[in-house]
Formats: structure tokens, sequence, C-alpha cells
């Protein structure tokens, strides 16, 4: 074979003109083919990325949901403690009342019951004073009495 075709190799130069077509045109398909395999790997590495982030995400959102949901349980325990705690506050508040209610009662009851006690006293202290202040009138007025018949009896005797 020569360098220079000569005038029978031209069916020759163009059986391999058209074997280096073909061969060009299935190294262009092919290259055309990985470029789009290519495409659909990075396509599919995006789609698989995007699932996992996606995933990612959604876990987040449940951690974070869950996190709210108990922070709400907490913050309605807390409220719930709360509540609680004032009604036993008002509950002991009014217990004390209560208490402090009946003693102040029983207090003011004792308190009737002097009164009337001394009341009576003090009235039969007045009636024994007023007993002994007749008594010592009486026998004051009983030795006048007595005086004076004894003065009339001596005059009596005396006159006779």
């Amino acid at each position: 074979m020569s360098l220079y075709p000569g005038p029978e190799s031209a069916s020759t130069t163009k059986k391999l003109w058209r074997r280096i077509c073909d061969i060009i045109q299935v190294v262009q398909r092919r290259a055309e083919e990985e470029v789009v395999h290519k495409r659909h790997t990075i396509v599919d590495n995006r789609q698989h990325k995007e699932k996992i982030l996606k995933a990612k995400a959604e876990n987040i959102s449940r951690i974070r949901d869950m996190a709210n949901a108990q922070a709400a349980l907490r913050r309605e325990g807390k409220q719930e403690a709360v509540k609680k705690s004032k009604k036993v506050a008002v509950r002991r508040r009014e217990d004390d009342m209560l208490v402090l209610h009946s003693q102040l009662q029983s207090k003011h009851e004792r308190f009737k019951e002097e009164q009337l006690r001394l009341a009576a006293e003090e009235k039969a202290i007045r009636f024994e004073q007023t007993k002994a202040a007749a008594s010592a009138g009486a026998v004051e007025e009983k030795k006048f009495k007595e005086l004076r018949v004894g003065q009339v009896s001596i005059m009596r005797v005396g006159s006779k």
C-alpha cells in the first residue's frame, strides 16, 4: 500500500472514508450516550440526594413537632400545677378563715358568757349590798327602836 492512493484505490478510499465515518458516528453516538448516561446519573444522584435531604427535613420537622408537643405538655403541666397550687392556697386560706371564724365566735361566746356572769355577779353584789344596807338600816332602826322603847320604859318607870 502506498501513501498516495492511485486510481484503483478510489473505491478503497471511499470504503475507508465510509468506515472512518461509521467509526466516527459510532464514537459520537457512544459519546452522546455517555453524556446522556452521565446526565441521567447526575439527575439520579441529585434526586437521591434530594430524597435524603427531604427525609432529613421531614425527620427534623417531626422531631421539632414532637419537641413542640412536649413543650406544650410541659407548659400545660406547669399551668395545671400553678392552678392546683392556687386552688390549694385558696382552700388553705378558706380553711384558715373558717378556723379563725370559729375561734373568734367561741371567743365572742366566752366574752358574752363572761359578761352575763359578771352582770349576774354585779346584780348579786348589789342585792347583797342592798340587803346589807337594808339590814344595817334595819339593825340601826331596831336599835333605835329598842333605845326608844328603852327610853320610853325608863320614862315610864321614872314617871311611876
